[in-house]
């Protein structure tokens, strides 16, 4: 059984990101839509993978140099490589080099051994989703997540983009928090949203990305007491549910301010697992056969895998 974590991505354009980082800025097209833009930027991120060049996220090794007999301190990348890019799909697989320890005869020898996880990214127009696979090739996918976040963000630097990468988790997270604490009282709640780049959250927003966008600013939403009087968070209110599961499928946190807590609580500090999904079993062994043929016959499948995720997720 092949499980995924399920994260979400999010371009954002930044001025002068080049000067900062040392790096020659490209001249930029102007494009005036949201889709014109998502499909520029998708067009980066497509052909970027595609070039299947080592992820330039580095780890220090320490290895001791035969010559000397001194420990040095050395970067080593991670590997990758892209199985299929199809219509908006890419599949990926990151591998992770280990040192392992073999016995034999009572002898220790070290061996190198190099597991990989897949992901899968959806970078169809309005979804930019990703589901990394939870094996023991890396201890979590948020370390996945990071090396591909890293590695982006410096092939975009001279495009003027940027990229956040982050996972998904579920409004129960949310919700229990405010259970736990309602005796005590909430004085606040406060949303923090992703600019919305994709047409399902800009739904979700409202009038409120409007106005954001006019500011280029990331929208946002407190809720507070008038009167130091508790206020009413209730799971009936259908727009609050809005902001909760915006926020859930965007990986960005919720603050909750409770009478008698100092601390606001973090919403992404006490979710304890992340959003998991399996996949269905033919789909994963033709990914693993490397099958020619994978997208002309499980295209669809991929597909519902994806559109899924819009739908209320539960943990796995």
């Amino acid at each position: 059984m092949a499980t995924f974590a399920l994260y979400t991505y999010k371009f954002r354009h930044v001025d002068n990101i080049g000067v900062f980082v040392g790096q020659e800025q490209e001249t930029t097209v102007a494009l005036d839509t949201l889709e014109e833009r998502q499909d520029f930027l998708q067009a980066i991120f497509r052909d970027d993978l595609n070039q299947q060049r080592k992820f330039n996220c580095f780890r220090t090794e320490e290895r001791k140099n035969k010559e000397t007999g001194k420990k040095e301190k050395n970067s080593v990348g991670f590997d990758c490589k892209t199985l299929w890019e199809h219509n908006g799909f890419i599949i990926l697989m990151v591998s992770n080099k280990k040192h392992i320890t073999r016995h034999q005869r009572f002898q220790k020898f070290k061996d190198q051994d190099e597991p990989w996880c897949h992901v899968v990214i959806d970078n169809r127009y309005g979804q930019e989703f990703i589901a990394i696979e939870k094996n023991g090739a890396f201890t979590s996918p948020n370390i996945v997540a990071g090396i591909l976040e890293d590695s982006l963000r410096a092939r975009f630097t001279p495009h003027h983009v940027t990229i956040e990468i982050k996972n998904q988790y579920t409004p129960d997270a949310f919700w229990q928090v405010v259970d736990k604490h309602r005796s005590n009282g909430i004085k606040q709640v406060a949303f923090h949203f992703a600019a919305p780049n994709n047409p399902w959250a800009a739904e979700l927003l409202g009038n409120m990305n409007e106005a954001a966008k006019g500011m280029q600013a990331r929208p946002s939403a407190v809720f507070s007491s008038p009167d130091n009087e508790p206020i009413d968070i209730c799971a009936d209110n259908e727009e609050l549910r809005k902001y909760v599961e915006l926020c859930a499928k965007q990986g960005e946190d919720i603050t909750v301010k409770v009478a008698g807590i100092r601390a606001r609580i973090h919403i992404l500090d006490v979710k304890d697992k992340f959003v998991l999904v399996v996949m269905d079993e033919t789909l994963y062994k033709k990914m693993g056969e490397n099958d020619p043929d994978l997208f002309e016959d499980e295209y669809p499948t991929l597909s519902a895998f994806f559109d899924n995720v819009l739908k209320p997720a539960a943990n796995v």
